[in-house]
C-alpha cells in the first residue's frame, strides 16, 4: 500500500544537473533535471505521442526536447514546440510534480499537487549540526516491497541473529522491547544495561569491558526511518535522559525509503555522529561498517520477497514482537484512507 500526499527523496541533489534523470516512484516514471536558474524539475518520463522515455532526451534551456522528434515540454509539463507544425494539440503535455531540495536530496511530491507544501518536508537537525559529524551514503535499489524495509526497520528484535558480527549480542536476544507513538511516528526502543559492546563501536570507537547500550527507532510513516543507537558507561545515562551527549558515543542512521514499484524500493541513508568529528578515515570506515549491516538486511528481505511472489501466502504468524510492524502499518492504512489521489495504472516496469 503506497501513501501519495507526502514527501519522497527522488535523487541525491549531486545526481540531478543538465542531463535529464530518468527514475520510477510508486509505480509512475519521472524524469528530473535541472533548470537554467538551478531548480529542479520533475515531470512523468513519457512523450505522450510515442511514449518514448524523455529522459532519454535533452535539456534545452528550461525545457525538456523529447530525442524523438523533438517535441519540448516546459517544466509545468506543457508542450511549448512541435517542430513542423505550429498548432500544438490540447492533449500535448505531460504531468509536472512539486519538487523540494533539503539536507543534499532531492524530495518529489506524487500526491495532490495543492497539498504540497515544502514547510511540511521532513528535516532533522543532526543534518547541520556543527557539533556532529555526517556520513553520506548511498543510493541503492532493494528488490522488496518498502513495507518489507519498514517492518525490518521497527523490529529490533531481529538483530541479535541477523547481525550477529556488527550490531548484535546474545545478550540482546531476550530484552522485551518498547513500542510507543506520537502521531504518525512509530517509536521502538531497546535497552539493554551492563553488556559487551556492540562489535560495530568496538571497532569504530574501541569500546571494550561492559556498556549500556540502546536501539531507538523512530519510522515516520510512511517510509522514513531514523536509527539511534550507541552506548556509555554502565551507568552514565538513564532511559529517557538525552543520549547524544558527551558522556555517550552515539549515531543516527538516516534512512529514506521511496517505492519504486510493489517489489522494489529506492534507498538512500546518511549517518550522523558525535565522535570522531572531521576524521574523514572514520567516515569512510562507518559507511563500510553500515552498508555491511544493511547487506545483511537486504539478504533476508529480497529472500522474504522471492518467496512471497513465488509461492502461494498463508496466513502470518504474529508474535509480540510484530507491534511496531503492524501499528505502522495501520498508520500507513489511515494515511492512504485520507488521500483522494488514484493509484496510476501502471503497476509494473519492464
Amino acid at each position: 500500500m503506497m501513501v501519495y500526499n507526502t514527501w519522497y527523496v527522488a535523487a541525491w541533489s549531486s545526481e540531478v544537473g543538465e542531463t535529464p534523470l530518468g527514475r520510477v516512484f510508486l509505480n509512475e516514471p519521472v524524469v528530473l533535471y535541472r533548470d537554467t536558474q538551478g531548480q529542479v524539475v520533475a515531470l512523468r518520463d513519457q512523450c505522450p505521442h510515442r511514449k518514448l522515455p524523455l529522459s532519454l532526451g535533452r535539456v534545452t534551456g528550461d525545457c525538456l526536447e523529447c530525442g524523438y522528434h523533438g517535441m519540448t515540454f516546459d517544466r509545468s509539463g506543457g508542450c511549448v514546440r512541435i517542430p513542423g507544425q505550429p498548432r500544438i494539440p490540447p492533449g500535448a503535455k505531460v504531468r509536472s510534480f512539486p519538487t523540494h531540495e533539503s539536507m543534499g536530496m532531492v524530495w518529489v511530491w506524487m500526491g495532490d499537487r495543492e497539498r504540497a507544501d515544502p514547510a511540511r518536508c521532513f528535516y532533522l537537525d543532526a543534518y547541520d549540526d556543527p557539533t556532529r559529524t555526517v556520513s553520506v551514503g548511498k543510493h541503492v535499489m532493494v528488490a522488496c516491497n518498502y513495507q518489507l524495509l519498514t517492518d525490518n526497520l521497527t523490529d529490533p528484535a531481529h538483530v541479535a541473529f541477523v547481525h550477529r558480527s556488527t550490531l548484535g549480542s546474545p545478550a540482546q536476544e531476550d530484552i522485551p522491547v518498547k513500542v510507543d507513538s506520537e502521531g504518525d511516528c512509530v517509536i521502538v526502543s531497546r535497552w539493554t544495561p551492563d553488556s559487551p559492546p556492540a562489535p560495530i563501536f568496538k571497532t569504530l570507537a574501541g569500546m571494550s569491558g561492559h556498556v549500556d547500550r540502546w536501539q531507538y527507532y523512530y519510522l515516520h510513516c510512511p517510509s522514513i526511518c531514523i536509527v539511534d543507537f550507541g552506548s556509555c558507561a554502565v551507568g552514565a545515562i538513564q532511559p529517557g535522559e538525552r543520549r547524544d551527549s558527551d558522556h555517550a558515543v552515539q549515531m543516527y542512521s538516516c534512512i529514506f525509503m521511496t517505492p519504486e514499484t510493489d517489489s522494489t524500493t529506492h534507498y538512500f541513508y546518511w549517518q550522523s555522529r558525535n565522535f570522531g568529528h572531521g576524521d574523514e578515515a572514520m567516515s569512510a570506515k562507518i559507511l563500510e561498517q553500515i552498508e555491511i549491516v544493511f547487506d545483511e538486511d537486504f539478504v533476508i528481505l529480497e529472500a522474504q520477497q522471492k518467496s512471497m511472489d513465488r509461492f502461494a501466502m498463508t496466513d502470518d504468524v504474529h508474535l509480540t514482537i510484530d507491534a511496531a510492524p503492524t501499528l505502522q502499518r495501520r498508520i500507513v492504512k489511515r494515511l492512504r484512507a485520507e488521500e483522494s489521489v488514484s493509484a496510476p495504472p501502471m503497476k509494473t516496469v519492464p
